[in-house]
């Protein structure tokens, strides 16, 4: 398998896995990802090894694609599944001549991809049932039950992670992730994390409380930490993603927006809250069983759009941080029962 390019779609290819697994138990599964999401792929149970490299995306890298190529070539797989779009991803494997290679766009260029999964899945399906589909004949509809997406081999967290992180281990950690990928329209108020931050300090003064995010998100958690006036952790931008995992499976419980963190939590098993704006909750394939979906329903919510076009982003910020905490303090009893 090609894996994408992304945290996001990367959680939700699993899936795919686990069915090419389950259709072979005994056969040979391997991942071709970038570096930088390789642990992603390490996380889950179905690869038999992670292939390092990151596909060359310009013209002139015609070695080290050969390269690539060769090595794939002296594993004679039988299929290709790939979980880009575009023409680089598709050269490599018919670099090296992989018989059957499955990919969406139909790209029929050079014969690239000679089996087109241009609409794996049918409209309206999730990412996660189009990657599936891909295991399926075109046209061919999904049986049921499907899996939801699940890592389960994750990192831990160890001594030298939580030295670092000045973690207490035996501390319950809960996390705030204020990253969204979709843009402002799905971004949780920073006051709104501040005051939620504050509630939970006051009512578990125990508790541990971190901010997770991309190098970006930096600034944003540094204003929540700054408006809710107490002491949190701010691990924005200081995180591989090796480690990212590691934290959040060791987490009590996380609060996202929309954003990777939110699938990441979900594919753990972790207890989380997910805070949605413009995106829509009944359009994603996801483990709800320790998920709390926070959604208002509005009339012109789920827009998709990046801003607000009415202006007042009320899909977000009318997402009251009492009845967020409420839902957390039930998630957290849950998990502590579970």
């Amino acid at each position: 398998m090609i894996a994408p390019s992304t945290i996001t779609d990367g959680v939700l290819s699993q899936p795919l896995l686990a069915l090419l697994r389950r259709f072979d138990a005994f056969g040979r599964i391997d991942v071709l990802a970038d570096p930088a999401l390789a642990p992603l792929f390490r996380a889950m149970s179905e690869p038999d090894e992670v292939i390092e490299a990151d596909i060359p995306g310009n013209r002139i890298a015609i070695l080290r694609r050969l390269a690539l190529a060769r090595i794939i070539d002296s594993r004679a797989y039988d299929r290709a599944f790939i979980l880009q779009d575009g023409r680089a991803p598709a050269i490599v494997p018919w670099l090296a001549q992989v018989p059957a290679r499955i990919g969406f766009g139909g790209d029929s260029f050079l014969g690239l991809i000679n089996r087109p999964a241009t609409d794996a899945g049918g409209r309206g399906k999730s990412i996660a049932e189009r990657f599936v589909a891909m295991a399926f004949d075109p046209g061919e509809s999904l049986p049921p039950g499907i899996p939801f997406p699940q890592l389960s081999a994750p990192p831990q967290m160890n001594e030298a992670l939580a030295r670092r992180l000045n973690l207490d281990p035996t501390r319950q950690l809960v996390l705030l992730c204020p990253s969204s990928e979709l843009g402002p329209s799905s971004e949780w108020p920073v006051r709104h994390y501040a005051e939620l931050a504050a509630l939970i300090r006051l009512q578990w003064p125990e508790v541990t409380l971190g901010l997770v995010g991309r190098p970006r998100d930096r600034a944003v958690a540094t204003q929540i930490a700054l408006l809710c006036g107490e002491s949190l952790q701010n691990w924005c931008g200081q995180l591989d993603l090796e480690q990212t995992l590691a934290l959040v499976n060791h987490a009590a419980a996380v609060v996202s927006s929309e954003s990777q963190y939110m699938h990441l939590a979900a594919a753990l098993g972790r207890p989380h809250v997910a805070i949605y704006g413009a995106g829509d909750p009944r359009a994603e394939r996801i483990n709800g069983s320790r998920r709390s979906v926070m959604w208002l329903h509005l009339e012109c919510s789920p827009c998709f759009d990046a801003h607000c076009k009415h202006g007042h982003m009320n899909c977000v910020n009318q997402q009251q941080p009492a009845r967020v905490f409420d839902t957390l303090r039930k998630a957290m009893r849950f998990s502590a029962t579970a």
